[in-house]
């Protein structure tokens, strides 16, 4: 990378500004995803120079604040894909790509900062980033490209933090968090709204990305209040609607996202999670009016009249309505899930149910299960907690050293991890015969029982289940596995039976939030409304995980942040002030 900078001013009026320069044109270059190393001229002069070369090559008789000089044409702008078949755009000798040169007049970076009442160094900043996107192919005649430049202008200079004032930085709404539930109540906000969408990661929707293990199963045909859990489930089911599954599969289909229907599990058609988030990536930089701005933290969030100031790494902002999107604390620090925004919810007077891990792995001490990890079966699981039922979940069961795991397991863990925690006594019980019936399984026993009555007990429960369970299920009933079904006393047999069909595990634990698919917990729904404003915070909506509602295996959290995030983004547009 060349950045070359030719100062010929009279006085140095910033010190730093070789830093602010070279600090701007990396930001532009990487914010356009500019797959070159390049070489840029910068040379600062006067408002005489300006005026002369204006005069000499423009025909303009007047000096104006900055000269762009692109080295090369676009086909579109920042679409650098056309120039390696232009044979000059690249310097022979180094290989980078000749972007062009910027004359900036420091008269105009002082006079200009005095007139907006900002610092000498965000008018550099300015200028520079400016003619940035105009050396890689953008321009402001028109309304609509002005527009895009505008913002890209704003989203560079935020990610190397030279802002305007916090008065100037003023938004219809504010965004905080851009996984799926921000980032769809940015899309769901009316385009003459001016939003602002924050996320402490580098990209907006990263979680994306491991959900339905990348294959990012978005929905689910069967919706019913069995598959959410909250302290107000009838709250969460009104505001999915009785046509989720439908309204989501049309709102990816207008991101350019289609969908496969498998079985009423809807995923995008190729199965990669990637897609979507690159979709919504992709719709949010098409909006003229959503800023968006990575790698910033929110550090606060303060009520201040009929507006909210909210404080980040890279300065302040103001707004009259904010959506708090910033998820739980699933997933760990690994995808930047610290739960930063149940603070900022509590320190505004909100009501917290505590949040926990759900969908996630159940420990136990059971002398066996190293001898079992990595086996996997379907199978059917009963809660138990103090001895009595809880829950029952069918589907896949997945051992390992430490517990159970799979997503029968996930589907179960929040009641058994609510029972660990209030000090209960767990145990699941497992039927490795899930899919049929008491009666049926009792028939299909005693049929196999008596065509193997010349086979032993362990090839008979071989039939049944996987080797490696074989042995530990002889063990807990007490029969050796070389002994023939027929010298087995039928009260022994019923113990094979037994074990079968109600297979006892202890839990003593849970896997943390690093394991969990989602969190448990969070602002309590009995203080929002139907559209997810704060009852007692005029202003303030709330959006996806970060609310009490979690739901089950199958695409039904991803459901849940879609309906929230739509209707926070709606009702938040819909309260913007006229004019």
């Amino acid at each position: 990378m060349t950045i070359e900078i030719d100062h010929d001013y009279h006085d140095i009026i910033l010190p730093d500004y070789r830093k602010i320069i070279e600090n701007v044109i990396l930001a532009a270059l990487d914010h356009e995803k500019c797959p070159y190393q390049a070489q840029v001229y910068v040379r600062l002069t006067d408002d005489e120079e300006i005026h002369q070369i204006n005069r000499d090559f423009r025909g303009i008789d007047r000096p104006t604040d900055v000269l762009s000089f692109p080295a090369s044409e676009y086909e579109k702008p920042g679409d650098f894909s056309c120039l390696e078949e232009a044979g000059d755009a690249f310097d022979p000798g180094s290989g980078e790509l000749l972007l062009g040169d910027i004359i900036i007049s420091m008269d105009r970076v002082i006079s200009q900062a005095e007139e907006y009442g900002h610092a000498r160094t965000r008018e550099l900043a300015f200028l520079t980033a400016h003619s940035m996107l105009h050396l890689m192919g953008y321009d402001h005649m028109v309304e609509e490209e002005a527009r895009q430049m505008e913002k890209r202008q704003e989203e560079i200079l935020a990610s190397c933090s030279y802002l305007r004032s916090v008065e100037e930085r003023a938004y219809d709404i504010i965004i905080i968090g851009a996984g799926p539930a921000g980032m769809t109540a940015a899309l769901s906000c009316s385009r003459d709204s001016r939003v602002l969408l924050l996320e402490k990661q580098e990209i907006p929707g990263r979680k994306i990305l491991v959900t339905g293990n990348g294959r990012c199963n978005l929905t689910n045909r069967n919706q019913n209040p069995s598959c959410y859990r909250s302290e107000d489930p009838e709250a969460a089911m009104r505001i999915l609607g009785g046509q989720a599954a439908e309204t989501t599969i049309a709102f990816m289909a207008a991101m350019g996202v289609y969908t496969r229907d498998k079985d009423g599990y809807i995923y995008p058609y190729n199965e990669q999670a990637k897609t979507v988030r690159e979709a919504f990536e992709r719709e949010i930089d098409s909006r003229d009016n959503i800023s968006f701005i990575g790698s910033c933290p929110v550090t606060g969030l303060l009520r201040e009249g009929e507006s909210y100031l909210v404080e980040s790494e890279r300065g302040s902002f103001r707004a009259a309505s904010v959506i708090l999107a910033g998820g739980g604390l699933a997933g760990g620090d690994q995808l930047g899930c610290d739960g930063s925004c149940y603070r900022l919810a509590a320190g505004l007077g909100e009501r917290l149910i505590p949040p926990g891990p759900s969908l996630t792995a159940l420990k136990s001490g059971a002398p066996f299960l190293k001898r079992l990890a990595g086996v996997r079966c379907q199978a059917g699981l009963s809660l138990y907690c103090d001895d009595k039922f809880t829950i029952r979940e069918d589907g896949q069961l997945q051992w390992t050293d430490y517990g159970i795991s799979g997503i029968a397991v996930f589907n179960i863990s929040r009641y058994a991890i609510t029972a660990l925690e209030e000090g209960k006594k767990v145990r699941v019980c497992i039927n490795f015969l899930p899919d049929l019936e008491e009666k049926e399984a009792d028939r299909v026993f005693s049929d196999m029982s008596e065509n193997m009555k010349k086979r032993t007990a362990g090839d008979f429960l071989k039939a049944f289940v996987h080797e490696k369970l074989v042995e530990v299920l002889l063990h807990e009933s007490g029969i050796s596995g070389d002994s023939l079904l027929a010298d087995i006393a039928d009260k022994d047999l019923m113990k094979l039976r037994r074990v079968l069909a109600s297979f006892e595990v202890r839990i003593s634990g849970y896997a943390g939030y690093e394991k969990a698919q989602v969190t448990r917990g969070g602002v309590a729904l009995s203080g929002l409304s139907d559209c997810l404003e704060s009852r007692q915070n005029r202003g303030l909506f709330f959006a996806g995980e970060l609310i009490d509602v979690d739901g089950a295996c199958g695409g039904y959290n991803l459901q849940w942040a879609f309906s929230s995030g739509m209707a926070a983004g709606r009702a938040a547009s819909a309260r913007r002030p006229e004019g």
